[in-house]
């Protein structure tokens, strides 16, 4: 008979058997961002044995905390977030690759707030560059993205207003060249009493200074967790896909976030 874990238990044991499974050097390239190169899921030269078994395990890591994100390589670095499901205290972690050991951690103090039962105060994931690695995290009065050097120096932050959701918050930052985007997903329906609907948005950041570069308002209804990929639009304008339950699946110019085009595809809840 099969034991059901609990999701803290699920959570825990999927940062930790991730951040083994990297830990084996079974990557020639750096895994930059959620679901690596442009968010294509796609490792070309990777050696994972399979079926994967105990002995293939390089080494293990306690985390502190439980989350959903998923661990990030840039050269001999790991970065991944997790946080405390009772304090709501995030840990932004930096370790090396082949031992496991810390490089270096900070601690961002916040406090509870509600969540759908299987997410966590750290549901996203961090992105890099050569430059730095950057992270996202949201509260119900704010929205951070915040820029590291890899040795953990902070470089700057942008502090982005209230964040409006049901479930909390899941939007991983991505670089496409010298921009670092946001899809700020927010919720306008079925809110409790006395909350003011939010403005969803996809923002565009210059990555070396956090400075603005582009904003665009989406048709805002239920909060959505997405993190765009980069393509070819078939006018030759080089954009992010995206979805929602306002625009459906839409297309933003990378240069200027124009909306290139939408369908309207997601009628239901």
């Amino acid at each position: 008979m099969s034991t059901l874990m609990s999701p803290s238990n699920i959570l825990r044991t999927l940062i930790a058997c991730s951040v083994c499974l990297i830990g084996t050097s079974l990557f020639a390239q750096d895994w930059t961002r959620f679901r690596g190169a442009n968010g294509v899921g796609r490792a070309d030269t990777c050696t994972v044995p399979l079926p994967w078994q105990e002995q293939d395990i390089a080494w293990k890591k306690e985390l502190p905390g439980i989350g959903n994100s998923s661990p990030i390589v840039w050269g001999s670095h790991i970065y991944l977030m997790s946080a405390d499901p009772k304090t709501a205290t995030r840990y932004l972690l930096c370790q090396d690759l082949s031992t496991g050991d810390d490089v270096w951690q900070h601690e961002i103090q916040s406090s509870p707030y509600h969540l759908h039962a299987r997410s966590s105060f750290a549901s996203t994931t961090a992105c890099a560059n050569a430059s730095a690695v950057y992270f996202a995290w949201a509260t119900p009065d704010n929205v951070t993205l915040r820029a590291f050097s890899h040795t953990g120096s902070e470089i700057w932050t942008r502090n982005l207003g209230r964040y409006v959701s049901q479930h909390g918050f899941g939007a991983s930052p991505c670089l496409v060249g010298n921009k670092l985007i946001l899809f700020n997903s927010q919720a306008a329906m079925e809110l409790p009493e006395g909350v003011e609907p939010g403005q969803s948005k996809v923002m565009a950041f210059e990555a070396q200074t956090g400075e603005p570069i582009w904003e665009t308002n989406l048709i805002t209804t239920r909060a959505c967790y997405g993190t765009p990929t980069a393509f070819t639009d078939v006018s030759g304008k080089q954009a992010l896909l995206f979805a929602n339950t306002g625009n459906g699946i839409f297309a933003v110019s990378i240069e200027d976030g124009e909306i290139l085009w939408n369908t309207e595809v997601f009628t239901k809840r």
